[in-house]
């Protein structure tokens, strides 16, 4: 009998774990991320050659 009544509890734990986690993973959505902005400007080849990743 309480072997019945421990598995019960474990789902239920497993259970409330995973409804916690959708809970918090649906809520991420309000987020705010930063604008992405990207280069479009194209360099010349020469300041290419100039890197110098030792700096």
């Amino acid at each position: 009998m309480k072997k019945n009544y421990y598995q019960k509890m474990a789902f239920l734990g497993m259970l409330l774990f995973t409804l916690v986690g959708f809970q918090k993973y649906a809520n991420k959505s309000d987020e705010t991320f930063p604008e992405v902005t990207f280069i479009s400007e194209s360099l010349p080849v020469e300041s290419f050659s100039e890197f110098d990743p030792t700096i």
